[in-house]
């Protein structure tokens, strides 16, 4: 793991809005998954970003759905093309 990605993982506080790369180390994804799903809406940036745009995320959220299983399931389901 690289050195930032420890540092990030080892901040007492998050900052409020989360780039596309620190929600997918959050959530223990890769940081190409997240628009996997955010297509499915299993996931929402904030704002109303158009498609190229730089999405956030808010860190509140994106830690409570790295607590809830039943929310982890139906994303790596997705990952894996399999039905939710």
């Amino acid at each position: 793991m690289k050195d930032d990605m420890v540092d990030f993982l080892n901040l007492k506080r998050l900052p409020a809005r989360l780039t596309t790369t620190q929600t997918a180390l959050l959530l223990g994804f890769q940081e190409h998954d997240i628009p996997v799903i955010v297509r499915v809406n299993l996931l929402k940036p904030l704002g109303n970003p158009v498609p190229n745009a730089t999405k956030y995320f808010a860190a509140s959220e994106i830690e409570k759905l790295a607590a809830d299983r039943t929310w982890l399931n139906r994303a790596t389901k997705e990952m894996y093309g399999q039905p939710p």
